[in-house]
């Protein structure tokens, strides 16, 4: 029984310090960085096609209202040299010109206005990528310290748990696994004064004698392990 206890304390020591590296606070703060920037490329390129969008069509509209302006600048000479019965016929068309115009400058003037709101959008998230690289860098390094110091305490336990392996009978260590995975909790506790170490239920009767008999049994209440 004191091969598998003592397997169990190197395992649950293991957990621990690859549970440390996990939780590790620079970890999580890299990770976040990390899929900042990956979100940010997204917007992006969401941006540029946006972007893209819009200068087209602020060129389709620029290129339609220089041919209003040069229409109506036409329209206008003829009508001074008009004979007068053409003249309100003429005026009508170069208003209806006119008000064409005004709408469409004020779609090309909507149009600035949105593509001026992707350059700041554009410009902002640079910005900000550019400082989620900086602190990424500086979570990334402080991580590799953690993992540095913990790392030679890490590998000298995966090697002695390699070796106490091999000295573990095979069915206890198969309860062992069965129970453990992952979790970082002792599987195999002692019986104290009738009860279960883990959970501090008292054993009934029964499985008091049994232990007694066969020296280990299964908790009724919380699955571990009881030995004696």
């Amino acid at each position: 029984m004191q091969e598998i206890i003592k397997y169990q304390e190197i395992d649950i020591n293991i957990k621990k310090l690859e549970n440390e590296l996990r939780s590790s606070v620079n970890r999580k703060n890299a990770a976040d960085m990390q899929q900042y920037l990956k979100d940010s490329q997204a917007k992006l390129v969401s941006l540029d096609a946006n972007a893209k969008a819009l200068a087209e069509q602020y060129t389709k509209a620029t290129a339609i209202y220089n041919d209003f302006a040069t229409k109506l600048e036409n329209l206008i000479k003829e009508i001074d040299n008009a004979p007068a019965d053409k003249v309100e016929t003429l005026s009508a068309m170069a208003e209806k010109f006119s008000a064409d115009a005004v709408k469409l400058d004020n779609h090309i003037s909507t149009l600035q206005g949105r593509m001026n709101a992707v350059a700041r959008d554009v410009d902002a998230i640079m910005n900000n990528a550019k400082k989620a690289k900086s602190n990424l860098e500086i979570y990334r390094n402080s991580y590799m310290k953690e993992k540095e110091k913990i790392e030679p305490e890490l590998n000298k336990l995966k090697q002695e748990l390699v070796v106490q392996k091999a000295k573990v009978p095979a069915d206890l260590l198969a309860k062992y696994n069965t129970k453990a995975d992952g979790k970082i909790l002792d599987i195999f506790v002692p019986e104290i004064n009738g009860r279960c170490k883990g959970c501090r239920m008292e054993i009934s009767a029964g499985k008091i004698s049994t232990l007694a008999n066969n020296g280990i049994i299964e908790c009724e209440n919380c699955g571990r392990y009881i030995y004696r």
